[in-house]
């Protein structure tokens, strides 16, 4: 027996509906109206199976109403990680934060200061630089360090007050490992809770700033230092880190990086050995799970936006994977003749059996999309979407499907 999965496929809906995306346990299942949903927590499969349609009246989607989901895009340089960030911004209506640009307006000098003639703060909520700041990067010529990097990306989405709280409970830790320093006392004293490594535990003084919308990080986080920094001085939490990288036409690809970066002075193969290493620290940081597989960037960039997609949301509609495609009904073999010389002989009538066709029946989708015609598929050019059959005219019109 193959399961049928649903619109959510194997996440968890009790999870989406509060907002997380969250990966149901196969082992924590449950069936529901002919179909199997899977649950993250044991908890969650019971609330579901009190009230399935609580969890269910909204379709399953990542740019939802309570749902607001981070993630970041990175590209060699030149190699159009800005434009692959605009395009699934705009695809889920996501906030878009391209960090470059961001970095151009604080970098200005016309506006690009925090503070007015007076040293007083503008406005703590929108990017700028201090004058020290500003000191240390033009007069010494020094890149834009880490630290401001994030702060501004965290102005941008709202959430730079969680610096504060974050750095006010780290500072608290800190002094109470200074008094257990102090006892001469195996044991903590009453009034300090530690955990099992021994260290203070001390709440947040208010809850950390939540995004309510979805993000999209144009050019970042490209290094393990500024994913450090966001995630443990911000609190901001990325889903998935969708990354640009030559898989094949090295060459080619090479030739027209350097078209675009010509006027940097900045030697190619550097820049992508640059790149390259940064992906590899951004795995040793813990970002292993967040990286995926690469986009290739030698496909079009249509074609780099739909693998993109296909990586940041579960509920895209795509082909389904083997282990979940049943095979085709087969015709139904005729019954046996009866015995001539058998009297009575019982008659018998073709067995019906049910084909579990997709919306267009036995008709191309392709074609019926493209030039509304109603066309016959060609069983040999099949594919399965959600469990059900599509046939296509021929091969081109299948391979446009299946992509």
């Amino acid at each position: 027996f193959r399961r049928r999965w649903t619109a959510w496929r194997q996440f968890c809906p009790v999870s989406l509906h509060q907002g997380k995306l969250a990966k149901g346990d196969i082992n924590c299942a449950a069936e529901w109206a002919g179909r199997v949903f899977c649950f993250a927590t044991e908890e969650y499969q019971s609330a579901f199976l009190l009230d399935p349609r609580k969890y269910l009246r909204e379709a399953p989607a990542i740019n939802r109403d309570g749902v607001a989901l981070g993630y970041g895009v990175i590209g060699p340089p030149a190699g159009g990680a800005a434009a692959l960030a605009k395009g699934l911004a705009d695809a889920y209506h996501f906030d878009l934060v391209d960090i470059n640009a961001t970095l151009q307006e604080i970098l200005d000098p016309a506006g690009g200061l925090a503070v007015n003639e007076d040293g007083v703060v503008i406005d703590p909520t929108e990017p700028g630089l201090f004058p020290d700041e500003w000191k240390e990067i033009f007069d010494n010529a020094q890149p834009v360090p880490v630290a401001i990097i994030a702060r501004t990306i965290a102005q941008k989405l709202g959430l730079a007050p969680n610096y504060q709280v974050i750095k006010d409970r780290l500072a608290k830790i800190e002094e109470l490992k200074a008094i257990l320093a102090q006892e001469e006392q195996p044991d903590p004293p009453p009034n300090i809770e530690v955990d099992d490594d021994g260290v203070p535990v001390v709440p947040l003084s208010q809850p950390l700033i939540k995004r309510t919308k979805g993000f999209v990080l144009a050019g970042g986080p490209e290094s393990a230092e500024l994913y450090t920094e966001l995630k443990n001085n911000y609190g901001m939490v990325l889903e998935k880190i969708i990354y640009q990288q030559i898989v094949d036409s090295e060459d080619a690809v090479k030739d027209i990086i350097a078209r675009r970066v010509e006027s940097t002075q900045v030697p190619v193969d550097d820049a992508l050995a640059a790149y390259e290493t940064n992906l590899g620290e951004l795995r040793e940081a813990g970002a292993e799970d967040l990286l995926g597989d690469p986009v290739p960037i030698e496909r079009k960039p249509e074609e780099q936006l739909h693998i993109a997609r296909l990586q940041m949301d579960p509920f895209l509609v795509k082909i389904d994977e083997e282990d979940e495609v049943d095979p085709s009904p087969a015709d139904p073999e005729p019954p046996a003749e009866p015995d001539e010389d058998e009297e009575d002989a019982p008659t018998f009538e073709k067995d019906p059996y049910y084909f579990p066709f997709g919306a267009t029946g036995p008709y191309d989708p392709v074609t019926l999309a493209e030039e509304r015609w109603l066309v016959p598929g060609v069983r040999d050019n099949e594919a399965q979407v959600g469990q059900r059959v599509f046939w296509f005219a021929n091969e081109d019109q299948k391979n446009k499907f299946v992509f």
